[in-house]
């Protein structure tokens, strides 16, 4: 199923005819009912006992709803999954998986069927977010509990954004292990939200508890993602703060992802993100944390931020954009930003999410006994529990989002620096406009004139410090900026010099190839020399050994003839001539016999020496092709034709 839904790699001219056949092929497999059985197989009460199987089977599942398109996702949203006597949502069972499996590899697995079905189905996402339902609030002074997984009865009778709910109900108060199942339920949601504003609206007045009165409303949705964010960024983020474990570390690198899908093309989601007043030192913090213990903690929030400035409304521009704004300039510095920016963009973890899935290896006894024993399945590439945290929250689309931001920034500070600080706010109450108070104070007299052109002077000088501080940092006018300059300078120079050093390797490498096939050559030729030398020999052993046959015929010829006529002699001439006779029988038959044994050991001797050499021949042509082949070249397509012009008789022989 693997095979026919990715085929072959999608490039050049056959990119959309292997792209078509994908979508006819998932097309054709979700109606068939291909979808169903994989389903029963990963979740299902009857399905594979064993791990790398399961995760296979929620692979091909996710490679086929994404072939099959808007076919695919329509079937797995109506999928159910039979467990025993209760049938549950198909969604439902994955999340339980993506949430509570044992195996990393199953739960990513699980969590790609969701991507899958999520992907450019703004519908499906939407259904999904309206399940957000209020759930019980804890009793007061009750310990926080770490969700696990669900029966199949409680399944079949909860909802999908119930079960993620309840999963970010755990937080950093249920230990390491209720930290990591919130972060697991916040990447799920990020899935969720992602690419729909209408979902992400949605989400953002999703109650999570039932109002006790109108003076205390219900806690949202983003309300709760901001806590769990405020209680984990205080455990070892912040400079001065040590000591955390895996779990927050993870579930904060999670929140901030989340937070991120959420704001991308949002407005209302930055106000709602920017409106608590702890929210803004708190991304700041993030962003001074060190990397060594925080991987991607800095370069998600540097990106939060960003979002926060490049997809801020218009209309809230003076409350919320430009306060940012002016907070990053003066505790981070724009240029720390975008360098932050640029370094998740530059981290292996994010040139993975991006890289090509690997080919399938053949269908063999061997590759199939290794996918069974392995966790990854088919394509080997587990996920470890011991995996750094980066990694679990990097895809193809934060990768795109993040690349995407990194280049309007530039161009959405600019725009914020040209506006006029004192642009006139909208509505009753609202401060007047400079023009306004100009004329105001005219009218009252000199005095208030005076008092306003003093004002406006120190706004200008206001304005022209922020935009010589602006300066300073976008075109290289601060040390910050001229160190920066001069690490990629050098960066640059080290490359340059790391580019010469490989080309002077390959260049050596290409002459040393070159020799070889050279000694390859006459390697050959040494040894078809050999094989003529012993062909050559072959045939004199053969006539030395028909010459002696025919010798020894001649003898016993000779032999009877003597016998013939010593039978017609006197018995006493015969008796003295027998002894004769035999005398000389055994007289040549001696010396027939030691002309053909010295003729014989002198043919094996020259064989003997013909054979090693033969094979001191053979030893040097095949370590030479290993070492043809540990340099790329192909030892055979050097061969071909050499000894080709042999007599196919000789060959025989």
């Amino acid at each position: 199923l693997s095979v026919l839904l990715l085929g072959g790699a999608p490039s050049g001219s056959a990119a959309a005819a292997i792209a078509k056949d994908r979508a006819a092929n998932g097309a054709a497999l979700a109606k068939s009912g291909a979808l169903d059985v994989l389903l029963a197989l990963a979740c299902g009460a009857a399905g594979a006992s064993r791990s790398s199987l399961r995760v296979a089977c929620l692979r091909t599942a996710a490679e086929l709803v994404a072939a099959a398109g808007a076919v695919g996702q329509e079937r797995m949203g109506s999928s159910v999954v039979h467990m025993g006597e209760h049938a549950a949502p198909a969604l439902n069972a994955c999340l339980n998986l993506a949430l509570f499996a044992a195996g990393a590899a199953e739960r990513a697995a699980a969590a790609a069927l969701i991507s899958a079905y999520c992907a450019s189905n703004t519908d499906g996402q939407l259904l999904l977010a309206s399940t957000i339902s209020p759930m019980g609030a804890r009793p007061a002074g009750a310990e926080a509990e770490v969700p696990g997984p669900l029966t199949p009865s409680e399944l079949a009778k909860v909802t999908f954004g119930s079960m993620l709910v309840r999963a970010l109900s755990a937080d950093a108060g249920a230990g390491d292990d209720g930290a990591r199942v919130a972060a697991r339920a916040a990447l799920i949601l990020a899935i969720v939200l992602a690419d729909s504003h209408d979902c992400q609206c949605r989400a953002l007045v999703a109650p999570l508890e039932m109002a006790t009165s109108s003076a205390a409303p219900a806690e949202t949705l983003i309300a709760r993602v901001l806590r769990l964010l405020d209680s984990v960024g205080a455990h070892g983020a912040a400079p001065g703060i040590s000591g955390t474990t895996e779990g927050p570390q993870m579930l904060r690198l999670a929140l901030l992802r989340l937070l991120f899908a959420w704001t991308d093309g949002c407005p209302s989601a930055v106000r709602a993100v920017m409106q608590p007043p702890a929210t803004l030192p708190l991304l700041l913090a993030l962003c001074e944390c060190d990397p060594q213990q925080a991987e991607g903690v800095a370069g998600m929030a540097a990106a939060l931020l960003a979002s926060c400035l490049v997809h801020c409304a218009p209309s809230d521009e003076g409350v919320v954009a430009r306060p940012v704004l002016e907070a990053v300039t003066a505790r981070v510095g724009l240029s720390r930003l975008s360098s932050q920016i640029d370094d998740l963009r530059r981290s292996p973890q994010f040139a993975r999410a991006v890289a090509p899935r690997k080919a399938m290896p053949p269908i063999t006894r061997e590759n199939a006994d290794k996918a069974v024993s392995s966790e990854g399945g088919w394509s080997g590439d587990s996920v470890a529990e011991t995996d750094d945290k980066l990694t679990t929250v990097c895809d193809a689309s934060l990768v795109a989002r993040v690349g995407s931001l990194a280049d309007g920034l530039g161009q959405r500070v600019v725009a914020l620096y040209s506006h006029s600080a004192a642009t006139p706010a909208q509505g009753e109450g609202a401060a007047p406009s400079a023009a306004e108070a100009v004329h105001a104070a005219a009218a009252s007299g000199g005095d208030a004139l005076r008092a306003a052109a003093e004002a406006q002077a120190h706004e200008l000088d206001r304005l022209r410090a922020q935009n010589a501080q602006l300066a300073d940092q976008l075109l290289g006018g601060g040390n910050a900026t001229g160190a920066s300059g001069m690490t990629l300078t050098a960066e640059m120079d080290g490359l340059r010099e790391s580019l010469h050093l490989a080309e002077r390797v390959a260049s050596e490498a290409r002459d040393e190839a070159t020799g070889l096939k050279c000694e390859l050559e006459e390697a050959r030729d040494g040894v078809s020399r050999a094989q003529a030398d012993l062909q050559a020999l072959s045939s004199a052993y053969n006539t030395l050994e028909a010459e002696r046959d025919s010798e020894v015929g001649e003898l016993r010829a000779r032999i009877s003839k003597l016998e013939a006529g010593q039978s017609e002699a006197d018995p006493q001439a015969r008796g003295a001539s027998a002894a004769e006779l035999a005398a000389a029988r055994e007289e040549g038959a001696t010396e027939a016999r030691a002309e053909a044994e010295a003729a014989a050991a002198e043919s094996e001797a020259e064989m003997n020496d013909l054979l090693a050499c033969l094979g001191i021949e053979e030893e040097k042509v095949e370590q030479l092709s290993e070492r043809l082949v540990e340099l790329g070249e192909d030892p055979e397509s050097l061969l071909e034709g050499i000894g080709g012009d042999e007599d196919p008789e000789d060959e025989d022989e």
